[in-house]
C-alpha cells in the first residue's frame, strides 16, 4: 500500500494508467556490460546526484536524438565526480547511439553499484542489437589540460547543485520554495513527511522519474509513475491540468523541478535532508501539478 497524503498543493488523487507513454520503456535491442573500479570510491548521495545532474543534461537533448558516428567524448564534472559519455556507433547502416540507450547506460550503471553497494568509478559499454553503441563513465576528475574532451552545455545545471545551497532551510512539516535561479518564474514547492526515507531511496526515486519523463521531451505531461530499480521507492507525477492562465505542466517543468528538489536537499546546510516528499511545480505563483516520492510499502509489487 502506498501512503497517500492529502494537500491542497496536490492536483486531487486520480488512478494512474501504467501505459506505454507513462511508464520507462527499455529501448529495442538495449543491452549493456557494466565494469566498476572498486578502488575509487564516492559517497552514494554524490553519485545519485551527478547522475541526476547528467541523466537532465542527456534529456534536454532529446530522447531520440542521435549523437553522430565520430563524435567526440564528451565531459563535465559535478561534485567531484567526472562525467563522460561517447558514441562507439558505427556509420549507418550500423545502430546508431541514440539518447536514450545513453539513458539507459547511466540507470544500469547507477543500478550496479546500489545492487553491490560499491559507489565507485564505472564504465557502461552501451549495445543495440548486439552492436556497441556508447558508453556512460563515473570517475574520478582528471588533471587540468590533461584532457581534449569536449564540453558539454552542462554550467546551468551543475551550477545549480551549488546555487541551491543558499536557499532557506526547511525542517519536517515546513513547506519550502525552491526558486530556479535562472528562471525566476519557475519554482518547485515541497514538504517532507515524518516516515523515513534514506537519501539513497529518494534520490533514486528522483533519477527514475526524471528517466521517465525523458521520454517525452517537451510535451505537456500527461500522469506517469513507477519505481526505482530496487522497487523501494514510488514516484507518482500528476498533470494533465490547465491553470487559469492557460499553462499546462509539461515533462521539461518536471525534470527541471525534480533536479531543484534533489539539488537543494543535498544542499541543506544540516547535510542531507531526506525523506518522503509531496511537491508542486509552479510557474508564476501558478501551481502546474505536482506529486510526490514515497517508500513503496510491498517492494515485491510490480506496476500494472
Amino acid at each position: 500500500m502506498i501512503r497517500v497524503r492529502q494537500s491542497s498543493y496536490i492536483i486531487s488523487q486520480t488512478k494512474i494508467s501504467y501505459d506505454k507513454t507513462t511508464n520507462l520503456q527499455t529501448p529495442p535491442g538495449y543491452s549493456v556490460i557494466i565494469d566498476l573500479s572498486t578502488t575509487k570510491s564516492f559517497p552514494p548521495e554524490k553519485i545519485l546526484l551527478a547522475g541526476i545532474v547528467l541523466l537532465y543534461d542527456l534529456a534536454t537533448q532529446g530522447y531520440l536524438a542521435i549523437i553522430k558516428a565520430g563524435s567526440p567524448r564528451f565531459t563535465f564534472e559535478v561534485e567531484g565526480i567526472s562525467l563522460s559519455f561517447r558514441t562507439l556507433a558505427l556509420k549507418p547502416p550500423h545502430p546508431q547511439c541514440e539518447i536514450r540507450y545513453l539513458i539507459f547506460g547511466l540507470l544500469s550503471l547507477v543500478d550496479k553499484m546500489t545492487k553491490t553497494q560499491n559507489f565507485c568509478a564505472g564504465i557502461a559499454s552501451v549495445f543495440a542489437f548486439r552492436e556497441p553503441v556508447g558508453f556512460v563513465r563515473m570517475d574520478a576528475p582528471k588533471r587540468p589540460g590533461s584532457s581534449n574532451d569536449k564540453a558539454l552545455r552542462h554550467n546551468e545545471t551543475s551550477n545549480i547543485i551549488h546555487d541551491i545551497v543558499r536557499s532557506t532551510t526547511g525542517g519536517l512539516g515546513e513547506r519550502v520554495k525552491v526558486v530556479d535561479p535562472y528562471d525566476p518564474n519557475f519554482a518547485i514547492s515541497y514538504e517532507l513527511f515524518r516516515d523515513p526515507m534514506s537519501c539513497v531511496d529518494m534520490l533514486s526515486g528522483v533519477l527514475y522519474a526524471i528517466a521517465t519523463a525523458a521520454q517525452g521531451d517537451n510535451k505537456p505531461c500527461q500522469d506517469l509513475a513507477g519505481f526505482n530499480e530496487q522497487r523501494t521507492a514510488v514516484y507518482m507525477i500528476y498533470g494533465r491540468r490547465k491553470t487559469e492562465s492557460g499553462n499546462m505542466l509539461n515533462y521539461e517543468n518536471v525534470r527541471r523541478g525534480l533536479v531543484l528538489l534533489a539539488a537543494r536537499m543535498y544542499g541543506d546546510p544540516e547535510g542531507f535532508v531526506c525523506g518522503e516528499v509531496e511537491f508542486s511545480f509552479e510557474f508564476k505563483e501558478e501551481v502546474l501539478g505536482g506529486g510526490r516520492i514515497v517508500l513503496n510499502d510491498f517492494p515485491g509489487a510490480v506496476a500494472r
